[in-house]
């Protein structure tokens, strides 16, 4: 149910570091790594220069279950370069979580 682009490059990270993190506060020196793109960055000019710009909004798509016609995270419709964006904003999001 979750649009593809961001299922690959977001949501399967997510998962596969959730399932690592017990293991990894037991390491000495735990590390996870993430890659990123400075597309997902707007300050970048790969990010901010070049349009779409990433933004989740308030994860209206998220919360609503991304039923039709809403297919991203933000609450509107499919735009693959956005898609590919977002996803990359929410690997920055969750490199800084961590």
């Amino acid at each position: 149910g979750h649009e593809q682009t961001m299922q690959i490059n977001y949501l399967s990270h997510f998962l596969m570091v959730s399932l690592l993190m017990e293991g990894m506060s037991l390491a000495k020196d735990p590390r996870i790594i993430l890659v990123g793109s400075v597309t997902g960055n707007d300050n970048t000019v790969g990010g901010g220069g070049v349009y779409p710009i990433a933004d989740l909004k308030q994860l209206e798509g998220l919360k609503a279950g991304f039923k039709n016609p809403i297919a991203m995270f933000d609450g509107y419709g499919f735009i693959g370069a956005k898609a590919y964006k977002d996803s990359k904003l929410c690997l920055m999001m969750l490199s800084n979580m961590l």
